[in-house]
């Protein structure tokens, strides 16, 4: 009776009005809900670490970003002035073909840790002008499934103190809420770090690198590459690719992505934070692919203290076999002491150097982390969680850097040198492999 009368009284010419304004303060609504940014081209991609800058000064850049365990938010990677402090937003668009751009939720405040509103959470010591840092962003419940999907990217803005087109990072499914059951050997991976030691290497050098954590048992290497490579250590990448495996290593895989920042002197810049926010994100990258996660850079290979053809402890299998039982399996993470190889005679192979110091410098080990509890690291120690085995006897990692001095404990190289016992095992099978990849590369030229 009421909408009989309301005809009556104002006439359906007023209704069809009244409707009409009713659907344009409804779109009015939903623009300023969406924040009113136009939706990105159908046809335009999402990749990540291109380091592209948040905001207008070129202090903030993003790097990557992945889902939490808890699927209640998504944790953001970016490469950050210290004395930078945008107030970030962000809001999630579609990352499938057919509605690419298309703004799927509201736009909301990133934070820190416990939540601290437009907090950010630096992932190194007070050390570089440009650092790491994690940032948050909620993930609303009707997302989620599309989110580990990898159907959602993430847009990140400063809201109205910017004229600047939002950032667009695509959502990577990140750390597994547990390792999957598994009868068979745990896959190890291996994280290299963005240094300048990768810029230096040679093909060979590269090689033997790659050979010698294929024999210790590594199922896949993710190399970040700060510059493009020269052609041969391009060549060397490429042979391992899926079409030119040989059967040796049809289970191991070698991977590259590119690293290039967008500061002048980078290394200066950031010293020793880029390392650490490559390594944090390698975490996420690889979490779900791998049961294991160590880091190492280039001139650093770790040795299980086994003999290669060994069947009853064989290289890092016989040490996943270690932790997973009694006191050690108490904690997800296991570290290693460093020694350092002595630095001459300076010859073709890496290898040749035979003599390593007697001290081993626990300021300088390396860990291995479970993948689906390792949250945070650093370059010599996990940040969380942060209790650790310390397994000396399980194996060592190998130096053929130059051991620098530290602001945490003095690392100078000592005149006591005995023979590397540990890693002669391997060398017949390292140098196998090796002499294999140089007659497939010396076919393909």
């Amino acid at each position: 009776m009421l909408a009989v009368h309301f005809l009556k009284q104002f006439g359906k010419r007023s209704i069809i009005v009244l409707l009409i304004l009713c659907g344009l303060l409804s779109i009015g609504r939903n623009l300023f809900k969406y924040n009113s940014f136009e939706s990105v081209n159908s046809n335009f991609t999402y990749p990540d670490l291109t380091f592209e800058s948040i905001d207008d000064q070129k202090e903030t850049f993003a790097v990557s970003s992945y889902t939490e365990q808890n699927l209640r938010e998504i944790r953001i990677l970016v490469l950050k002035k210290e004395t930078a402090n945008p107030l970030v937003y962000c809001y999630y668009v579609s990352n499938i073909a057919k509605t690419k751009g298309q703004i799927i939720s509201n736009t909301m405040e990133t934070f820190g840790v416990r939540g601290r509103k437009f907090g950010f959470h630096s992932l190194t010591e007070p050390t570089g002008t440009y650092r790491g840092y994690f940032i948050f962003c909620k993930l609303p419940p009707d997302l989620i499934n599309e989110a580990v999907r990898g159907h959602v990217a993430v847009a990140l803005h400063l809201g109205t103190a910017t004229w600047k087109v939002p950032i667009i990072l695509p959502v990577l499914p990140g750390t597994p809420k547990t390792l999957p059951e598994s009868e068979g050997t745990r896959k190890i991976g291996l994280c290299v770090a963005p240094s300048d030691d990768m810029m230096a290497i040679t093909a060979n050098g590269l090689l033997e690198f790659i050979e010698a954590q294929r024999i210790m048992g590594v199922y896949l290497i993710l190399f970040y590459v700060p510059e493009q490579p020269s052609r041969q250590v391009q060549n060397v990448f490429d042979s391992y690719s899926e079409s030119a495996k040989l059967e040796t290593d049809l289970q191991f895989q070698v991977e590259v992505v590119n690293w290039k920042l967008p500061l002048l002197n980078s290394s200066l810049q950031t010293w020793e934070g880029a390392q650490i926010l490559g390594y944090n994100d390698c975490i996420f990258r690889i979490s779900r692919r791998i049961d294991y996660i160590f880091h190492a850079n280039v001139k650093e290979i770790f040795v299980p203290k086994t003999n290669a053809q060994s069947k009853k402890n064989p290289g890092w299998s016989g040490i996943i076999q270690t932790i997973q039982k009694g006191k050690y399996a108490k904690k997800t993470v296991s570290c290693f002491p460093t020694r350092f190889v002595e630095p001459f005679p300076k010859v073709g192979s890496m290898f040749e150097r035979k003599r390593v110091t007697t001290k081993t410098y626990i300021a300088r080990k390396k860990c291995l982390l479970r993948s689906d509890t390792a949250h945070e690291v650093s370059l010599h120690w996990p940040v969380k969680p942060q209790a650790f085995n310390y397994l000396p006897d399980q194996g060592t990692v190998y130096n053929y850097g130059t051991c620098a001095e530290s602001d945490y404990e003095p690392c100078k190289m000592d005149n006591q040198f005995v023979v590397n016992v540990d890693l002669q095992p391997y060398l017949i099978a390292i140098h196998s492999g090796v002499n294999a990849r140089l007659d497939l590369l010396s076919n393909e030229m």
